[in-house]
């Protein structure tokens, strides 16, 4: 897809930007051996690194669509939920967002639909957002929009939205506006089953939101601050606690990355929009080797439906993997691993109600793991945890279905059974 390289250049600017306060960050609490005033300016900087939160924003286009031998329609315009995190001691926020009511316009006689369904991005503050400050902040974000047509298929499209904005603090809530421009205005949409068409969509919009910042861990910032937290964890290590069961919950999206031969054979079957499935997970923790093994499961569909022909891919995904933990970054804790996923692919294709396709098959195929545990202590009992995978050449019909998926698992509740 030509847009991905944009992915390429937004994720090189992000990890530019947070390379710098990564390198500021202490590895680890101190040990019980330390003085008290080394154990509190230890305890403040951890519990300060991370806030998170739950919002809401608006999402409005400043200029109208564009599709030819028509009036340009109203503008866009979306309700999006807001989840996410504030790293890095205020400098920096990563969110994912997802659009819950969007406005709909009638070109003609045909409705149009332009939606950012997903978005996962980035802000970073030259100044920190503290209570009581306004903050200036850029960003960048990967937005993967659909556009649609009357009865057409929803065309997917991935923009890199770059923005610039003002945060507001008062206590726990704070209130955001940005202006964003993203490239990539044409759209190539299907008028009918043999009639190409071509809508532009905005580059400009603007955004405003209000977000509630919350904080579980506070509570244990006096016990490091005193050196309790650093002698139960050294008991909890001695009678063997700190190792063991691992479960975990939370919601996760799949991001196609290219589209079907099939689709690019059938001209008004376009590429497949994201999915959002819960994923679940049972594993392993071993204290030692500050890693651990998981078996992650999902079920995965996708779909389309077009003047008539409906398309469903779906995958079956049970994934045995193991990650190592690379180091911790005042409980910001980076991990990479890999394992073997075994999948059952099924494609199924219908026209005029009639089933005119299906197969299904099962594969094993390898898998890449890369995430972030938000972990202030290495003793409490739960946890949360962002992550992606990828696992390569998974297709069905000699190549005519690609299942090409980037799972992005956002924020997921893991617990340490019998801690």
């Amino acid at each position: 897809m030509r847009c991905l390289p944009g992915l390429h250049r937004s994720l090189t600017l992000l990890a530019l930007a947070i390379a710098p306060l990564a390198a500021l960050a202490q590895t680890g609490p101190a040990p019980d051996d330390t003085t008290a005033a080394e154990r509190a300016r230890d305890a403040e900087r951890r519990f300060a690194f991370a806030e998170g939160y739950g919002g809401a924003s608006a999402l409005s286009s400043a200029e109208s669509a564009d599709v030819p031998g028509f009036d340009a329609p109203g503008r866009t315009s979306a309700a999006q939920l807001a989840f996410g995190g504030l790293h890095f001691w205020g400098h920096a926020d990563f969110y994912v967002r997802f659009t819950t009511l969007s406005r709909s316009t009638t070109v003609g006689d045909q409705t149009l639909i332009n939606i950012p369904t997903v978005e996962t991005g980035a802000r970073a503050y030259p100044w920190a957002t503290q209570p009581g400050t306004v903050r200036p902040f850029v960003g960048t974000s990967w937005t993967v929009e659909t556009v649609r047509l009357g009865d057409g298929p929803f065309a997917t499209l991935h923009r890199f939205p770059l923005e610039a904005g003002l945060t507001a603090r008062l206590g726990p809530v704070a209130v955001d506006g940005s202006v964003r421009y993203a490239a990539g205005r044409e759209v190539d949409v299907p008028l009918s089953r043999t009639e190409p068409g071509t809508v532009s969509i905005p580059s400009w919009s603007a955004l405003v939101g209000a977000r509630v910042f919350f904080e579980s861990t506070a509570l244990n910032e006096a016990g490091v601050a005193s050196g309790a937290e650093a002698r139960r964890e050294r008991r909890l290590r001695e009678a063997g606690r700190l190792s063991g069961v691992l479960l975990s919950i939370g919601p996760s999206s799949a991001i196609p990355l290219r589209n079907s031969p099939r689709n690019d054979e059938s001209f008004f079957l376009s590429a497949l929009s994201p999915a959002v499935f819960p994923e679940f997970g049972a594993g392993y923790y071993h204290d030692g080797l500050d890693a651990f093994v998981n078996l992650a499961y999902r079920r995965i569909t996708t779909g389309q439906d077009a003047f008539g022909a409906s398309q469903r891919l779906s995958r079956n995904a049970a994934t045995l993997e193991a990650a190592k933990i690379l180091g911790d970054y005042e409980g910001f804790v980076p991990f990479l691993g890999a394992g073997a996923s075994v999948e059952r692919l099924t494609a199924r294709e219908t026209d005029g109600g009639e089933e005119t396709f299906v197969e299904t098959q099962t594969t094993v195929v390898p898998s890449v793991l890369f995430g972030w545990d938000i972990r202030p202590t290495r003793t409490q009992p739960w946890l949360l945890r962002t992550n992606l995978r990828y696992a390569p050449g998974l297709s069905l019909a000699d190549g005519g279905f690609r299942f090409d998926q980037l799972e992005f698992n956002f924020i997921q509740f893991v617990w340490h059974v019998g801690r």
